[in-house]
């Protein structure tokens, strides 16, 4: 139980990016109390846990719930903007997070198994992606139409996403977890559009073997172009534009952006990337679009109506309540809410 305790307690602490000096100062404690508590020497008394549990935002159950993903098992890839306590605070969120999907999912019997499309798909060139996202659309039978929702798409996938509230300079990350789990993670302060192709972007980094040797500038190109490609593969794109385009209006992008959640900024890239519209008009759109502040935030310029979440988690949570395989204290513990709360929202026929 010590051993536990102090694992739990340590990963509290870190999600709230606090250190044990911290801590101790706001439970009115010392150091070293906090130290021994994280090395599982000793116990806090019921008074101290409660109000650990409130300082640290996490339910008294939350301490005493066996560990099944480490930490440490958190590994991202180079280049993370991500540093530091910033970065800890991240991969402490993510194992909590993920450790609560893969514990409801055993409770409900659910055995998923990744398997990665591309696994055996061989790609040397920026061209050979647009091949991998055509083969990952049949395989998954996705079709050409517009994606609706990339995150729950994901999640069927048996992808785990995660949202997190993270600095304007952090789009997002994946990473594998306990027994190859794989894991996207996502900055919830940004809009549906931007969503959409970070996640797919972090999917071509799951998803893409890249050739040995090239930079991260050229890895992080390729999963650009997987990320456009998903959202509007080139034939559609020819498709919706023509194949030669010299001049290219607002209006029509606002139109493709609206209906396939692709920022124009992106979709522009996409067109002259495939040659569909030329240098000398990519130009002209860079520069118009940078003289505005507004037109790099594509104010005015339309927008997506479609929703990037997913309900997963609380349907198969609410389904694990309705054939009473867990108690209300259980589920309010997973969903790190409280009881009276879960209760208003839990409906049964």
């Amino acid at each position: 139980m010590k051993n536990i305790f102090a694992h739990r307690l340590k990963t509290a602490r870190l999600i709230q990016g606090l250190s044990q000096v911290d801590l101790a100062a706001k439970l009115a404690v010392s150091k070293q109390a906090i130290s021994k508590y994280e090395h599982g020497q000793m116990l806090p008394d019921s008074k101290i846990l409660l109000k650990m549990s409130q300082i640290l935002g996490q339910k008294p159950d939350f301490f005493t719930r066996p560990v099944s993903v480490e930490m440490e098992s958190v590994e991202f890839r180079k280049k993370s903007v991500l540093q530091g306590k910033n970065l800890t605070a991240v991969k402490a969120r993510i194992a909590n997070e993920i450790e609560c999907y893969l514990e409801l999912e055993e409770i409900l019997g659910i055995r998923e198994t990744f398997s990665s499309p591309l696994e055996k798909f061989s790609i040397q060139h920026i061209d050979d992606v647009e091949k991998a996202t055509i083969h990952v659309l049949e395989v998954w039978n996705l079709g050409f139409n517009p994606l609706p929702n990339v995150v729950e798409m994901l999640e069927h996938k048996a992808i785990k996403v995660v949202e997190i509230d993270a600095p304007p300079s952090f789009d997002g990350l994946s990473t594998t977890v306990k027994n190859g789990v794989p894991v996207i993670v996502l900055n919830k302060n940004f809009d549906v559009v931007r969503k959409r192709f970070t996640a797919l972007h972090e999917l071509g980094h799951l998803l893409m073997t890249l050739p040995d040797g090239i930079s991260h500038k050229e890895k992080e190109t390729f999963c650009n172009r997987f990320a456009g490609a998903m959202l509007i593969p080139k034939h559609i794109l020819i498709q919706e534009m023509g194949a030669k385009r010299y001049n290219v209006s607002v209006n029509e992008l606002i139109k493709i952006k609206e209906s396939y959640g692709i920022s124009i900024a992106a979709l522009v890239y996409r067109a002259n990337d495939l040659q569909v519209i030329t240098d000398s008009s990519a130009k002209r759109f860079w520069k118009f679009r940078n003289e505005s502040v507004k037109r790099k935030k594509e104010i005015g310029w339309g927008s997506y109506k479609g929703q990037e979440t997913s309900g997963r988690f609380e349907q198969l949570l609410y389904k694990a309540l309705a054939e009473e395989l867990v108690s209300w204290s259980k589920a309010a513990s997973l969903a790190n809410v409280d009881v009276a709360e879960l209760r208003k929202k839990f409906q049964v026929l």
